[in-house]
């Protein structure tokens, strides 16, 4: 009687721990899936979160993403008409630049800041803290695509033709030789103060003691008249 006693307390323990078992382990598996569902929404806001970051980054840096799809942001930077425009250029001039394993930037990001620098004139200085490198890190920069570019891109500079020697002044042959095709002046014209104080700044002539804007010109004789051959945008003075 004893042993089947026994018998019967350990069944009915086992019948009693057997249940309890079975809803501990579904509440911890219920548990298990709401933390994964924690874990995953948490993980879903870290990859928005760094998607936003990266586009915020973009748009200050300049990388080929940057300029792909906003014709208008590559025009006011860089004076080309578009994405496809930009590139040429760079495939044109890039491979001819010298480069080691020393090199701060990407050659994108050199080949854009010689546009800024161009396009905008802005100061090397400017350019130094924009893209994190040093001042003589720019200038170097700077002068090494400068050159190359100058080689390069020469064949799209069109002068007037040799011919123009026949109708050439006396005066200009003799001050200039006969390999002369055109003059080229920057001559500075006074203008009244702005209203604006960023471009009365802009275009004060320490020089001149007065407000002022600048234009490039070139000029070429024909046998009647003379004739701009260049005419740039106005600056601002320095």
């Amino acid at each position: 009687m004893c042993n089947a006693s026994a018998s019967g307390n350990e069944l009915d323990k086992n019948c009693q721990t057997e249940p309890v078992t079975k809803r501990d382990q579904a509440c911890q598996t219920d548990m298990d899936f709401a933390w994964m569902e924690n874990e995953k929404s948490y993980l879903e806001h870290l990859l928005e979160e760094l998607a936003n970051l990266k586009s915020q980054l973009l748009s200050v840096q300049f990388s080929e993403e940057t300029f792909k799809e906003n014709n208008e942001k590559t025009k006011f930077y860089t004076g080309l008409p578009n994405y496809q425009t930009l590139m040429s250029v760079f495939n044109l001039t890039s491979p001819c630049i010298k480069r080691n394993s020393q090199n701060a930037l990407e050659p994108f990001s050199e080949f854009i800041l010689v546009l800024l620098r161009l396009k905008l004139n802005l100061p090397l200085q400017e350019l130094a803290y924009r893209f994190n490198i040093s001042l003589a890190t720019a200038s170097r920069i700077f002068d090494r695509w400068i050159h190359v570019m100058s080689i390069r891109l020469k064949f799209l500079i069109h002068w007037p033709e040799r011919e123009l020697e026949a109708t050439m002044p006396v005066v200009f042959q003799r001050n200039f030789g006969k390999k002369v095709s055109v003059i080229i002046d920057c001559f500075e014209i006074f203008i009244d103060r702005p209203s604006s104080l960023i471009a009365r700044a802009m275009t004060w002539s320490n020089y001149k003691h007065h407000n002022t804007i600048n234009f490039l010109i070139g000029i070429y004789h024909k046998v009647l008249s003379r004739c701009f051959k260049v005419l740039s945008r106005c600056y601002p003075s320095f």
